[in-house]
């Protein structure tokens, strides 16, 4: 049996975004794809259109 360590995580992003954490995490530390563009988008789900940056943009079939 592995030691579980202390998660450091907070769910203020689920309840942002309104996405369950496996959304974003696969198990600590590894992130999904959804989770690695979220990070590298400054910690919004979107695509820059004319300067804005709304909170979440999915494509139509929702999150991969």
């Amino acid at each position: 049996m592995w030691p579980c360590e202390a998660a450091h995580a907070v769910p203020s992003f689920a309840r942002q975004t309104g996405l369950e954490c496996m959304a974003c995490h696969v198990s600590w530390p590894e992130l999904t794809s959804v989770g690695r563009q979220f990070k590298l988008g400054a910690y919004t789900l979107t695509q820059a259109k004319d300067g804005e940056r709304p909170l979440l943009s999915f494509d139509k079939d929702g999150p991969p």
